[in-house]
This record gives C-alpha cells, structure tokens and sequence, in this order.
C-alpha cells in the first residue's frame, strides 16, 4: 500500500534527520503499530509527533478524505448535477480520487487483466467465469468492449476473441430481447421465445410464426399462428431487425462496432461457436430449453428455423445474488494451474486435489 510505504519512509528520513536522544527504535515500534492499526480499518491512537507528521504526509499524498490517517471512499455521485450533497463534503477531493481510480483501471488494471489472459495467467472458461475475473480485479464489464479490441489487436486466432465476442453478445441480445420478453402474456410465451430465438440463430426474412412447422397438420398450425399474431411487436421481429438492434446496441453500450448481419458473420470473423452463444444466452435470460440436438448450422436453417414452441420448457427468473464460494480451493486450484503451467507437475496435481477435496468437503452440524 502506497499509504505504509509512504509514512514508514517519511518516519526513516526524520530518524536519520533528527538529533535528539529519543530512542528510534520506539518510535519505529510505534510506527508499526499505528500502521497495523490503519491497515485493520481503525484510527491510529499514537502520541508521537513524528508519527503523527508521517501520517499527516502519508494522507495529503494519496489524497486521503482525512487529513491524519488513510481514508479512501469513492463517491459514484460526487459528478452528479441532481444529487444534493451534504455542506461539509470536498468534492473536490472526492473528484480527484474517483479520477485517479479510473485513470488507474484504464492505464494499469484492463492492459494487465488483457495480458494475463492472453499469455494464460488466468484462464476463463466462459463468460461467466470472464465476468467473475474482472469483478475480481475491480473492472466493470462496461469495459467488456474495451476488451475485445485489445485482445483482437493481439491476434484473431487467440481463444479469448470469441470467448468474449460471445459473451459481449450474449449481453446485448439479453437487452435487445427483454424488451419484448417483459410483457409478454402467459399463454404466448412459447411460441414469442422461439420465434426470437429464430430471430437470433435462424433465418426470419419476414413476419414469422414461431410455433409453425413443416411436419405438423395444418389447423395444429393455424391455432398457434394465430394466437401468435394476437401478441404485438415480437411478431415482427425478423433477423435483419435484430441484428441491427443488437449492433447499435453494442456500440451504445459497450462501445464496440459489432460490424454483423446475421450469425453466420460473427462465426466467420470472430470464431463464435453458435452453441456456446445460445447456452449463454439462454443462462442470461433463463431460458430452459428441451434436450435435444438443435440444428444450427447454416443449411439447416435455411430449410426450417431451428427453434418451435415445444422446445421452450421454462422461463426462470433469473436474479442477481451472491453466489458462495470456497476461497480456499479457489487459490489452490489457481495455484495448481500456474505450477502447470511452468512444468511443475507433482505440486500441480497437489494442489488440484486438495482443491477439489475442499470442493466435496460437507459440512456436518
């Protein structure tokens, strides 16, 4: 921490400085402990002047909000035109923290997460893991862009182009279609989510009934074309449309050019594998879908859309929460994957199963 390092050497210069007969060694016991006590959260409770002074200089360069001790808040309103804030606060302190954090994010934190995952220092397996990473790293997916053109600069062979192509639009097809799937009625839920699956993964050059098919009788058929023709905007949802909405939702959002027509045109640039894509997005969205083999490959779907109502099981609210976790094995299966990394093969194998001990361990009260 800047702030430690900062008051241990502003104390060290003044010991070396200073010519009176105080034994430095308490004063440097003195300064340990009032550093361990900002460090665990809590005021320092010192006597010594030249602590005091340490600390008062530690504070004033990192910006500290006090002018004795370490105390870093970020206050996400402090730009805000709207929000009336209280007459003690310095916003401009505020300001220049929220500034420097971000100028910290941009310049340091996102090139460094990008190199890591290129060279595999860590090594995201989808887009949920993704997200779980830069969480970890205080990177907002906001960044999610960002991050899709460093790594395609890097190279298009590399596996994070389509990992976080994927997951890029798995978030914008998630807004794209909430707006349709938010109001829609019980009974046409079915055949409103297939068709805007087609919409995603088919081919829908017109005004389509989701719930129609070649192999079914023709008033089974009907039925359902027209109790998809009472809903409103979804039925007119076609391919073209989405795509357009989903690349301008894209740019709005996270600042990306998605530069796409149709599915088959993220596959040929960025690699996308289409069943990677429906699995995310029907996580996003809690979609739960029929076990089968769904045909999504471009011949298929010129013959028929890959999607009916019978396909759609579930709609599951899906809801943000802590998910609980093991830390512990967490690290070590980490630890296990970097010691793979450089050869290390017997502590690798070590660490991966005591982690996936601490994985099965079941708590018994």
């Amino acid at each position: 921490m800047q702030f430690i390092k900062i008051a241990a050497g502003n104390v060290r210069q003044q010991l070396n400085n200073s010519k009176e007969g105080q034994d430095s060694l308490d004063i440097e016991n003195e300064i340990t402990r009032a550093l361990v006590e900002v460090s665990e959260g809590r005021d320092p409770l010192t006597n010594c002047d030249i602590t005091k002074e340490a600390l008062s200089k530690a504070a004033e360069a990192v910006h500290s909000l006090r002018p004795d001790t370490f105390d870093i808040r970020f206050n996400p309103d402090c730009f805000s035109t709207t929000v009336k804030h209280a007459p003690g606060e310095d916003l401009e302190k505020q300001k220049r923290l929220v500034i420097e954090a971000a100028e910290f994010l941009v310049v340091s934190q996102l090139p460094e997460f990008i190199s890591n995952c290129v060279d595999a220092s860590v090594t995201p397996i989808d887009g949920e893991s993704l997200c779980d990473l830069m969480h970890a790293r205080g990177i907002n997916v906001r960044y999610l862009g960002d991050i899709v053109r460093s790594v395609l600069e890097t190279g298009p062979s590399s596996y994070m182009v389509s990992l976080t192509v994927t997951e890029l639009i798995a978030r914008c097809a998630k807004h794209v279609l909430r707006q349709y799937m938010n109001t829609l009625p019980q009974e046409q839920l079915g055949c409103a989510i297939s068709h805007l699956l087609n919409a995603v993964f088919g081919n829908l050059a017109f005004d389509h009934s989701s719930g129609s098919n070649g192999d079914r009788n023709t008033k089974r058929s009907s039925r359902k074309s027209k109790k998809a023709s009472a809903s409103g905007e979804w039925v007119s949802v076609n391919t073209k449309e989405f795509w357009i909405a989903l690349c301008q939702e894209s740019k709005n959002y996270y600042a990306f050019d998605l530069k796409a027509d149709c599915i088959d045109s993220v596959v040929e640039q960025y690699g996308v594998q289409k069943v990677s894509l429906l699995r995310r997005l029907c996580n996003t969205l809690g979609i739960q879908l029929l076990s089968r083999d769904y045909q999504l490959d471009t011949n298929s779907t010129r013959m028929r859309q890959p999607f009916t109502e019978e396909d759609i099981q579930n709609l599951i609210p899906v809801t943000k929460h802590r998910q609980p976790c093991a830390n512990d094995a967490k690290k070590l299966f980490a630890r296990g994957q970097q010691a793979m990394q450089v050869g290390h093969l017997r502590e690798a194998y070590e660490c991966i199963a005591e982690s996936v001990s601490f994985f099965n361990i079941v708590a018994v009260f």
